[in-house]
């Protein structure tokens, strides 16, 4: 009995041994090194970021636009607004960038540096682009959908009794919506 729990010791102290000189087993997530990239000393927040087309895109507060091939360089481009912007995607050849919830007009871009303004004032809580449409979740209970960016169609209203819906994807041929209280819809 004592030989066996001897056995088993040396067996959990070499399982040990073994996990820490071993690299981590594949699909495991190892740690991703972040470094400081953004020089640029103006002090404005930038809400989110996008890819495409070998292009990335950050929005934020008084109209900033940057772009970057490299995620270290980074470029100043003029909206031409300088209300927030604080979503942007990208889809169907073009980024769309919208400003915070209440006011503002959508922007879009073929190439990240000249930017068009919409028509029509629309703002958006959450923005996002699949099955060929950019989706805007206005901050309430309404949905709105675009090819373009430029012209924006209501979409079924989410209806409950939750208020708020904040982010929205697309995949495996669905839109999932998410809001308050942990809210999730899909269609």
């Amino acid at each position: 009995m004592r030989r066996l729990r001897q056995i088993r010791v040396v067996m959990l102290l070499v399982l040990i041994l073994l996990g820490a000189l071993l690299p981590l087993t594949p699909g495991a997530a190892a740690p991703i090194p972040f470094t400081y990239a953004m020089p640029l000393p103006d002090g404005n927040d930038l809400y989110d970021v996008a890819y495409g087309n070998g292009l990335i895109v950050a929005v934020g507060n008084a109209g900033v636009i940057l772009t970057s091939t490299d995620g270290i360089t980074w470029t100043r481009q003029n909206s031409g607004v300088d209300t927030d912007l604080a979503r942007v995607a990208y889809g169907n050849g073009r980024f769309v960038a919208v400003p915070t919830p209440w006011y503002g007009y959508p922007l879009t871009s073929t190439d990240g540096v000249n930017w068009q303004r919409a028509k029509k004032a629309q703002s958006c809580a959450g923005l996002t682009y699949g099955n060929g449409y950019f989706l805007c979740l206005t901050g309430g209970q309404t949905a709105l959908a675009s090819k373009d960016g430029m012209e924006w169609e209501r979409r079924t209203p989410i209806t409950a009794y939750y208020d708020t819906f904040m982010a929205a994807a697309y995949a495996e041929n669905r839109w999932v919506v998410a809001g308050d209280r942990e809210a999730m819809f899909v269609s």
